[in-house]
């Protein structure tokens, strides 16, 4: 399909100075040597992106869009050509539009949120990628990127427990226990949003407790030469303990 050729000229377009990418995509064009003609054009407006020629980006993608119609990579390219060159209302339209017509589309989230953290709008960032947290809860990136936005709105607490839940779903336990930590430190927090990461905090400290029991019955295995039985009894041991 269309997409993977838009992928293999944006990987081509990332190479290199950017005039040097321009150069190439506008010599295969010349020359007519692509398999795919829009996704050539879609290159080279990348290309003239990076370059910083906004104007001469925007029709590349006129060009693209003549040709192949709806596409949410081409619309993508084209809300961030228009931030890039400083028009932050106008590529916030794009992608909305965009969004109306594929809400189910993830990579258009991804955009918008860049799109808005890039711009300083973070509260709005925030309200996007909670929206999207409660749909997809175990989304590392997610946790990650709401972190970023708490943070610059000074919101010390709730970027911490957002950068713990991105560990903690890592399975990095130890730095999503200090993150927790912090955040009960913080001090700008309410009494129910500490009696959350104070739950959590157990959470985490039970999982670690389990994962250092784990490990010496492993051991233990290992050193008994019966990893079955020791297994077996550790299990049982564990049902009687809970």
């Amino acid at each position: 399909g269309p997409d993977f050729h838009f992928v293999k000229a944006r990987l081509r377009a990332e190479l290199g100075r950017p005039q040097e990418a321009v150069a190439a995509f506008e010599e295969q064009l010349s020359e007519r040597r692509f398999t795919s003609e829009p996704a050539a054009h879609y290159g080279l407006a990348f290309a003239l992106n990076r370059a910083k020629q906004f104007v001469r980006a925007e029709s590349e993608i006129h060009l693209v869009r003549k040709n192949t119609g709806f596409n949410p990579m081409v619309e993508t390219l084209a809300a961030r050509i228009k931030l890039d060159a400083g028009a932050v209302a106008e590529a916030t339209e794009i992608l909305r539009a965009a969004s109306v017509r594929l809400p189910a589309y993830r990579p258009l989230q991804y955009a918008m949120v860049d799109l808005l953290q890039s711009s300083g709008q973070h509260a709005a960032a925030v309200n996007l990628l909670l929206e999207q947290v409660k749909n997809f809860p175990g989304e590392i990136k997610l946790h990650s990127l709401l972190s970023k936005s708490y943070a610059a709105l000074g919101k010390r607490l709730l970027s911490h427990q957002s950068l713990a839940e991105t560990y903690y779903l890592q399975g990095a336990l130890v730095p999503a226990q200090e993150q927790l930590q912090l955040a009960l430190k913080a001090g700008d927090g309410d009494f129910y949003a500490m009696s959350r990461i104070d739950a959590r905090l157990r959470e985490v400290r039970q999982r670690m407790a389990g994962r250092q029991f784990m490990a010496q019955i492993l051991l233990r295995a290992s050193t008994e030469g019966a990893v079955a039985d020791v297994i077996a009894d550790s299990g049982a041991i564990l049902r009687e303990t809970h």
